[in-house]
């Protein structure tokens, strides 16, 4: 599979230019630009840039010399969805538009291309085909367990609850049975029933 890597480009601090562009590349070879600048660039900037743009990674160094430019570490919830954004683009072909719920919680977990790749990467239940942020978010420790150790062996419990079978474990097993189950989505309500994932809790 082609490798992705993704820039984040900021002006000097005496610019009066601000914010940033995200630069794509699959491979060697620039892929896409997203301009996130705070203004129209002027004749004079545009000349400039165009003078060194970098339409391979090893044009970059020639960049920085205009721009300051770093590979995307991702800390900001803006520069997550930036991220998730440009990554979807480079496996999907296609724009993600992120919803406003997506918005507000991406601040909630870690986005890095390493765990981007693991997610895009990996179809098995309890992933899928379709991705997005809501998904993401909702199997990150799942996401970030493979990423650390792998995907896991066929498991010996269960892919859904089962009173009768949680009822043979151990304790020791049975933190295991639910560790798994929280794994797949499923959660405890306030009345410690367990439910399925997607499924309202009424």
């Amino acid at each position: 599979m082609m490798s992705i890597s993704i820039y984040k480009v900021t002006t000097r601090k005496q610019s009066t230019l601000k914010g940033a562009a995200y630069l794509l590349f699959k491979g060697d070879v620039l892929s896409a630009v997203n301009w996130d600048f705070n203004r129209p660039l002027t004749d004079h900037e545009k000349n400039v840039i165009r003078s060194k743009f970098p339409f391979s990674q090893e044009d970059l160094k020639g960049f920085g010399e205009i721009f300051a430019v770093k590979e995307m570490e991702a800390k900001t919830a803006h520069d997550k969805l930036k991220l998730f954004c440009m990554y979807f683009k480079a496996r999907r072909g296609s724009t993600y538009t992120a919803k406003k719920q997506e918005k507000a919680n991406i601040k909630e977990v870690v986005v890095t291309e390493g765990l981007l790749n693991t997610y895009f990467s990996n179809d098995s239940f309890p992933l899928s085909y379709a991705k997005s942020i809501n998904d993401y978010i909702r199997h990150y420790n799942y996401i970030r367990d493979i990423n650390r150790n792998g995907i896991p062996e066929k498991s010996k419990f269960p892919n859904e609850y089962d009173a009768r079978f949680e009822k043979q474990l151990s304790p020791e097993e049975l933190s295991q049975y639910w560790a798994h189950l929280r794994n797949l989505g499923w959660r405890q309500n306030s009345r410690k029933v367990w439910v399925a994932p997607g499924k309202l809790d009424i």
